[in-house]
């Protein structure tokens, strides 16, 4: 197969950088992403190209590519989160 699944979502634990936790878009769209949680390290959209969208918490639409991902770390492992995602 080359490349992702059209319809699949990819988490991906520890990677590239420890602690972060990726979550694969398959298809380009607009996504409603809704984050609670505090403190975070990280929470964006990386975008294919490497460009990075800041995640605010609360909800919000953002556009996405497919590939893009939804990458967050927490700043203490011990720390919670809620995220919750669909396209739109």
């Amino acid at each position: 197969m080359n490349g992702q699944p059209a319809n699949t979502t990819i988490l991906i634990e520890g990677g590239p950088m420890p602690g972060q936790t990726w979550i694969t878009l398959p298809n380009a769209g607009t996504v409603w992403i809704v984050v609670e949680g505090d403190p975070l390290a990280v929470c964006e959209l990386w975008h294919q190209g490497g460009t990075t969208t800041p995640i605010t918490p609360g909800p919000a639409n953002y556009q996405v590519g497919p590939g893009d991902a939804i990458v967050y770390a927490l700043a203490n492992p011990a720390d919670s989160l809620k995220l919750g995602w669909a396209y739109l």
